[in-house]
């Protein structure tokens, strides 16, 4: 039987003070929210508990509390050795560096740092995928070894084993190869981009196409003006971690 919401941030409360106590960090005050973990900020220092939701937003919901409170230390703790590892090797990055600990029993240890991320080499871009895209006003990006044709930001085409497939995310292209397959894709793409336009400008409201994937919206936006940002050029690169799908933000 699972906790309800309040009993649940109780117990991580009491657990983030029990970690902090054990650093000698004081830990009076209220608690602060913290994305389904826990937080407090006593005398410049930032303490927060990791939840089990998703604990690789930690990190970024540490550093915005931090810098709300102006606190100029920030100490993290997490129950999972995996985004600990990563959350250390990014925190190395930052100055003045997060503290990312490993929960160990009623104690914690410095998280072991993962190692830094190799680069991804880019496969050729498929034969005709180029010619399919411009066709449809499409712009081909190549990420995490996966070539994809967007508009706007937002994806409408994707080359896989099987061919191309139109749609926007998995699930639309899958109903478009059984509602559509008897369709050229050339067709079947310049229907998805032209649907998709209509509905992602400025001003379109809350219309799902005009909702996701905002931030890559922007990001077309400003590869196609960098003047926008004060900057002569701009060029994509893939984001530090691949999407899992649409709703999950990534520039």
């Amino acid at each position: 039987m699972s906790l309800d919401p309040e009993r649940r941030a109780l117990l991580l409360d009491a657990k983030l003070r029990a970690l902090a106590t054990d650093l000698d960090i004081p830990v009076d005050g209220e608690p602060s929210p913290l994305g389904g973990g826990a937080a407090r900020v006593v005398d410049g220092t930032a303490v927060a508990l990791a939840g089990e939701d998703a604990p690789e937003r930690a990190l970024g919901s540490a550093l915005l509390l931090a810098a709300r409170h102006e606190a100029d230390r920030v100490v993290l703790f997490h129950d999972d050795p995996a985004v600990a590892a990563v959350d250390a090797r990014r925190a190395g990055a930052l100055a003045p560096s997060p503290e990312v600990r490993l929960v160990a029993g009623a104690s914690s240890e410095p998280a072991v740092p993962s190692g830094p991320l190799g680069p991804i080499e880019s496969p050729p871009m498929p034969e005709g995928f180029e010619d399919l895209c411009r066709g449809a006003g499409v712009d081909p990006v190549c990420e995490h070894g996966t070539w994809r044709g967007e508009v706007l930001g937002l994806e409408v085409v994707r080359a896989t084993e099987a061919g191309f497939e139109t749609g926007v995310g998995r699930f639309d292209r899958e109903a478009s190869a059984l509602l559509h397959g008897d369709l050229p894709t050339r067709e079947s793409l310049a229907a998805a981009a032209d649907h998709v336009r209509a509905q992602r400008h400025q001003g379109a409201g809350a219309h799902p196409l005009a909702t996701l994937a905002r931030e890559r919206w922007l990001r077309h936006d400003l590869l196609a003006d960098p003047a926008r940002v004060g900057l002569v050029d701009l060029w994509p690169v893939d984001p530090p971690v691949e999407r899992g799908g649409l709703r999950e933000p990534a520039p």
